[in-house]
Order: C-alpha cells, then sequence, then structure tokens
C-alpha cells in the first residue's frame, strides 16, 4: 500500500542526486522498508531474534517508523519550500506523539508484566491500530 502511494505521489522525491534533500528522502524511505522488515522479523517466536515475548522491540520499532515520518515530512517540505507546512504534516507529528506513548506502554508492560501474553498480545494490537489509524487521518481530514 505505501509503495503504490509512493509511486502515485506528485511530491516524491524526483532527481536524485548524490547528496541533496532528495537523497535524504530516498534513505528514509529505504529506511522504513528496512524497518517494515525488522517489523515482521521480530514477532514473537517466529524467529531466533525473538525467542521471549516482549512488547517492547515492536514498539520501538513503531516508534522509529513514525519518527522516519516526521522527517520525511520535513524533508519534502523544505524540498518544496515556501509551501506551507500543512495539515498532513501535522498529522506525522500527532501520531509520533502517540507511538511514544505507545513505547512508553510497552517498557511499562515489559517492566511489570514481563511474559504476560495478554498485555503483549494487546500492545501488538493496538500498534496494528495505530499504524492503520495513522494512515486513515493522513488520508481524511476529520482531526488537526
Amino acid at each position: 500500500m505505501s509503495w503504490v502511494g509512493y509511486h502515485t505521489s506528485r511530491n516524491r522525491a524526483r532527481g536524485v542526486e548524490f547528496f541533496n534533500l532528495a537523497f535524504v528522502s530516498f534513505l528514509i524511505d529505504i529506511s522504513l522498508v528496512v524497518l517494515y522488515w525488522m517489523a515482521v522479523v521480530y514477532v514473537e517466536r517466529t524467529s531466533p531474534l525473538a525467542r521471549n515475548p516482549a512488547a517492547l522491540p515492536q514498539a520501538l520499532i513503531v516508534g522509529m517508523v513514525f519518527l522516519l515520518y516526521v522527517c520525511s515530512d520535513l524533508t519534502a517540505w523544505q524540498i518544496r519550500r515556501p509551501q506551507p507546512f500543512g495539515r498532513r504534516r501535522v498529522v506525522s507529528v500527532v501520531w509520533f506523539c502517540l507511538s511514544f506513548l505507545l513505547v512508553v506502554a510497552s517498557a511499562f508492560v515489559d517492566g511489570f508484566f514481563p511474559r504476560n501474553s495478554f498485555w503483549i498480545i494487546a500492545l501488538a494490537i493496538l500498534s496494528i491500530l495505530v499504524l492503520i489509524g495513522y494512515r486513515i487521518h493522513k488520508v481524511v481530514p476529520f482531526i488537526v
């Protein structure tokens, strides 16, 4: 879904040279793909990297994804200045803050309820809902 949106976007970087903001945007996009891959690899008990159930690794990955979304929006804004920052870019900042709360909740769960499957599953579902909510909020202007 992101790949299709990226390639149909009028705002995507064009003319990537060695080091400029378009190149930084390209690196952010590649980093997002790597983080998406890491999110899949760190699903509990599916790989040697995720033998012990824990909520924090996936929450950190989701938080880093939202941080990169904010960096991507700031980079795109710098490329297209003097356009205003815009509602769509503010949405990324709002959801990055929400993902930070998810990281804090995951650290709390891992600290006080280690290996508790209920809370880990609940936070995994919440992570998925946060990602879906972000995509909906980015497209539908109902808040901000």
